[in-house]
């Protein structure tokens, strides 16, 4: 990819330019805003080269699912955060949201919860003594503590609790 010419060089300059202004502090929202717009273009610039129309997965696409990640990644502690949410957020319609995950094998409603999950077991395995796997499970936007434990047991084999155990001993 050339990043001297077309959009890619446009992709390039305007990354230079958000890069310095993320050096000066801006506010967090101003900043996903120009990370929305780094993404969008990239995803022109890879579509403008003769392989991305070849290839199975479109450059758009992937761009919106990275964007749709992100988008998840930070508003994970939300016990509301659902498809409808993340649509709104991401500039999409819900309609093409579910299809974006048809591709996966995986609903977005699975997807947001496997995240969840991820995070808490993270959470849990580099925590402090005083955590509760309740604040873990409410912090990672599970707004129900028995089905949270449930939901962990099944995907990992055993209780989140069981994390914090070597932890307690010390």
């Amino acid at each position: 990819y050339d990043g001297t010419q077309g959009v890619c060089r446009l992709f390039s300059d305007y990354l230079r330019l958000v890069t310095q202004h993320c050096e000066l502090g801006h506010a967090s929202n101003l900043l996903s805003v120009m990370g929305t717009h780094l993404i969008d273009l990239l995803s022109l610039g890879l579509q403008e080269h003769p392989d991305a129309l070849q290839s199975q997965h479109s450059a758009v696409r992937d761009a919106h699912l990275a964007r749709i990640e992100g988008y998840v990644r930070k508003h994970l502690a939300d016990p509301l955060l659902s498809p409808g949410a993340i649509a709104d957020g991401c500039g999409i319609s819900p309609r093409y949201l579910h299809r974006l995950f048809k591709d996966t094998g995986e609903s977005v409603s699975h997807w947001i919860r496997e995240q969840r999950l991820q995070m808490a077991y993270e959470a849990l395995h580099r925590s402090e003594r005083t955590v509760s796997v309740a604040q873990v499970a409410y912090a990672v936007g599970f707004s129900d503590h028995a089905k949270f434990s449930h939901a962990f047991r099944r995907k990992y084999g055993h209780a989140p609790s069981d994390l914090l155990r070597p932890l307690r001993a010390k």
